[in-house]
């Protein structure tokens, strides 16, 4: 026999983040798409249902949903599925995978503020609901952007 070892080039082997790093990312997707998600549709579809009222709020009570189920649910879930098969893909760790709880921290927290506060917001008209919304899209924006920042 032949001893082929040396013919084969050396690849040098990376360090790649465990499954388990994006799994917060995974769970806190579907948390938001089946508990915030479907009792903000359910809300809907039972004041249309009844013939309640809809006013200005349940435009923006379903505004809040589809952002919650865009951002939450589809945008946690494909962050955290890019940042797990991404580095695998090109060869190279993960660049800072210590930020990835702050990433999940402000993302459900900016998501939580706005599915509150823009309802609530459009019915009362308060300054605190208002600053509330403003936060939550400083949260996001912040959540977002290192999330994006990881992928380059």
């Amino acid at each position: 026999m032949r001893d082929t070892s040396s013919a084969l080039p050396l690849v040098e082997t990376t360090r790649q983040e465990p499954f388990g790093r994006v799994v917060p990312l995974l769970k806190a997707a579907l948390l938001l798409g089946v508990g915030g998600g479907f009792l903000l549709a359910t809300v809907l579809t039972l004041t249309f249902a009844l013939s309640l009222p809809l006013n200005t709020w349940w435009t923006a009570l379903a505004q809040a949903h589809g952002h919650l189920q865009l951002y939450g649910w589809a945008g946690l879930f494909v962050i955290g599925i890019a940042l797990h098969f991404l580095p695998r893909l090109r060869g190279t760790p993960l660049a800072a995978p210590w930020l990835i709880p702050w990433i999940v921290i402000a993302q459900v927290a900016a998501l939580l503020l706005r599915a509150l506060s823009q309802p609530l917001l459009v019915v009362t008209g308060s300054w605190f609901w208002r600053i509330l919304l403003v936060l939550s899209g400083v949260l996001e924006c912040f959540a977002l952007g290192t999330a994006v920042l990881l992928f380059a």
